[in-house]
């Protein structure tokens, strides 16, 4: 299976036909790019893991879901369209569009000890490349797929100052492998080999805040090693796959910090740092490590400014507007180099219901690799739209 996954890598650099989310990503037992789910008002602002905002659940960050009060929600999706260029005739043009996540928290004790639960990927590939050479015969690779998990989680402020979150997830995802080789002769028999992985592992998470002053805020999520299984199904007869090549992975920890400062009600900034160690905790059945693999970071940085407070006061002060730039290091390789990733991210958020619930809109534009390093490059965008509300459920209507 190795050798197959290598003759279709070497297959996608030569290609004339390119879609999906990104150029990188597809290797021999790739799982996609790392997808660090943000909420809508942090992926604006590019953090989020020390973030305190009271009308929106903490996507990075269980701990901090002891802001609240009441009973909440918050339902996010996103669009993302990437521009590719391999310094050729060749531009490539990759789309798509999903439902990404969905939390819910309950209080148990206002503001002290509350539970929730939530849905949200943590890696996706989706790529289609397609070749037809001067004799008609035809080449195809489709793959896509990726991981999400499954989050239970408890969190519990022990003093006013330091709070902690404690949350069994459940992993699990599919990823479709499907190539096809034809020729219009038909001498030449077609080649179809088509394999689904599904993946499934338990795993668990603890994130912890402490505020060392009244306007400084810092944060920490904490994700083990998660060991999971593979089971593989193959969609054809052909009987010279392996159908054993993977029984368990090894998913590498993950490390998320984060700092916020306010500066004063209305004018906060803050920072994240997020770290996972592709390259050696990145582990096959047999123990052995990937070699397209590398190390994983993130550092995002941004501003916030906050809607008043007034209960009284025109809709452009009802507004949060947000703004930051980040770096990433990707956790795939391409050319065998590192690939990087940076851009700015803007975003606003519009209240439903003043102080319940509003909708976040935020968009992110970028760059991703390098035709010097790694013989692509890609300008980026993404749009992400999440809805929050607190205690909608609760609210008399009256005639």
């Amino acid at each position: 299976m190795r050798k197959t996954g290598i003759i279709l890598y070497c297959f996608l650099m030569i290609s004339t036909g390119i879609s999906g989310e990104s150029l990188f990503g597809i290797s021999d037992h790739s799982l996609g790019m790392v997808h660090n789910t943000y909420s809508g008002a942090g992926l604006a602002r590019s953090f989020e893991t020390a973030g305190t905002d009271s009308l929106q659940i903490n996507y990075m960050n269980y701990s901090l879901w002891t802001v609240f009060s009441n009973t909440a929600y918050s339902l996010k999706g996103a669009y993302s369209a990437s521009f590719g260029d391999n310094g050729q005739e060749s531009n490539f043009f990759n789309t798509a569009a999903n439902f990404e996540s969905a939390f819910m928290i309950v209080p148990i004790i206002k503001q002290k000890l509350l539970i929730g639960a939530g849905i949200s990927p943590f890696t996706n590939i989706e790529q289609r490349v397609r070749s037809v050479n001067d004799e008609n015969m035809s080449r195809e690779l489709l793959v896509r797929g990726g991981l999400s998990r499954a989050l239970l989680n408890v969190s519990y402020r022990i003093l006013p100052a330091l709070g902690v979150g404690l949350g069994y997830e459940y992993n699990f995802g599919k990823i479709n492998k499907r190539f096809r080789l034809e020729n219009e002769s038909e001498d030449i028999l077609p080649i179809r080999l088509d394999f689904d992985y599904r993946y499934y592992g338990h795993g668990m998470v603890a994130s912890f805040f402490y505020q060392p002053l009244n306007n400084l805020t810092l944060g920490l999520s904490y994700r083990p090693a998660v060991e999971m299984r593979v089971r593989i199904n193959p969609q054809t007869t052909s009987n010279i796959v392996n159908k054993g090549t993977l029984a368990t992975i090894e998913i590498p920890l993950q490390l998320n910090s984060g700092l916020e400062y306010r500066f004063n009600e209305r004018m906060l900034a803050g920072i994240d740092v997020l770290y996972q160690d592709w390259g050696t905790g990145y582990k096959l059945s047999n123990g052995e490590t990937d070699p397209n693999q590398t190390k994983y970071f993130r550092i995002g940085a941004g501003i916030e400014r906050k809607q008043s407070s007034k209960i009284f006061t025109k809709l452009s002060e009802q507004i949060d507007y947000r703004a930051g730039f980040f770096y990433t290091n990707l956790n795939h390789k391409s050319l065998q180099n590192t690939v990087s990733e940076y851009g700015l991210s803007l975003g606003f958020s519009l209240p439903l219901q003043r102080f319940r619930s509003r909708i976040d809109f935020a968009g992110t534009v970028g760059k991703r690799g390098s035709l010097d390093r790694n013989e692509y490059e890609e300008t980026f965008v993404n749009f992400g739209i999440s809805i929050n509300a607190v205690e909608t459920w609760f609210i008399n209507i009256e005639d």
